[in-house]
């Protein structure tokens, strides 16, 4: 591993990227300072939900999450961390990398495997308590089970409306300014749209 120039603004790291590759990293609450000092923006992470589905990587099996799973967002809808630049094979926020990238080691993969779904960064870390009904009223509306268990039952016109309705929430929170518009994906999680998509992949 080499160094890169050192600037004003970052520290950069040149590595292979392989793990930059296949997605970003989930945050713990020791990440919860990136956060609140603005090294990590809201709108750089998504929020995967309680009932959402996740790979565990020891168990090597699809599990349902029992809490919120913040994670850095993938670049251009691919798995590629935000902050990873290919072509120079370095990561934009080095000196800022979170908890589990600074764990990280290719060779000893143990550490990291360990902090898997232990001590996680939730919404409510990071948002205002002025937002956390809006939190628990949109979970309670738009629950990933709800989702899923309308998609088992092939009912095509509730899985429409739900998805209706989850827009018309969506636009309301920005139309409002109670939230705005970049930082849905970390307040609300993904839209039920695209998590349709990932259940209909796996069913």
């Amino acid at each position: 591993m080499s160094i890169g120039p050192v600037s004003s603004t970052k520290i950069t790291c040149k590595r292979c990227g392989t793990c930059c590759k296949k997605g970003g990293p989930t945050l713990h609450t020791k990440d919860a300072s990136l956060v609140r000092h603005q090294r990590l923006s809201v709108a750089s992470l998504v929020t995967f939900r309680r009932g959402e589905l996740a790979y565990h990587p020891t168990e090597l099996r699809l599990i349902e999450l029992h809490t919120d799973m913040i994670k850095i967002k993938g670049k251009n809808h691919s798995f590629e961390c935000l902050f990873y630049e290919e072509a120079e094979g370095m990561c934009s926020i080095y000196e800022d990398r979170p908890l589990e990238c600074r764990t990280l080691e290719c060779w000893n993969p143990g550490p990291l495997m360990d902090m898997f779904l232990k001590d996680l960064l939730v919404r409510k870390d990071i948002f205002s308590k002025s937002l956390y009904e809006v939190i628990d009223e949109y979970d309670t509306k738009f629950q990933p089970s709800r989702l899923l268990e309308l998609l088992k039952q092939g009912d095509k016109l509730g899985v429409a409306r739900l998805e209706e309705l989850d827009q018309e929430y969506r636009e309301s929170l920005i139309t409002s300014g109670i939230a705005l518009e970049g930082e849905m994906d970390a307040l609300l999680g993904r839209p039920l749209t695209l998590l349709r998509r990932a259940f209909e992949s796996i069913l």
